[in-house]
């Protein structure tokens, strides 16, 4: 991911990675999303009043991680957090 190494949490699940960085994890301290639980998280405003492409690609990411596809042809987006779903 942009030239990042991602590796595996010592000692924790299997499908569970990070990214090896300080860049990431100082951008999300930034947008004060460091440290949130999963019923904390919410989309910064700058990503929701950004441009199309910029929703879409977030978007896009929330539906990677956190959706499924239905037999109908729908995605169903799941989350604690309702912050999230309402931008969603």
């Amino acid at each position: 991911a942009y030239g990042r190494k991602i590796t595996p949490h010592k000692g924790g699940s299997p499908y569970t990675s990070s990214l090896d960085s300080g860049h990431w994890s100082g951008r999300l301290k930034a947008l004060g999303l460091a440290g949130k639980n999963s019923h904390e998280k919410f989309v910064p405003d700058g990503y929701l009043g950004g441009s199309i492409d910029t929703r879409m690609a977030l978007l896009a990411g929330l539906l990677d991680t956190d959706a499924s596809a239905e037999s109908a042809g729908m995605a169903e987006f799941s989350t604690t957090s309702k912050a999230l779903a309402d931008a969603v």
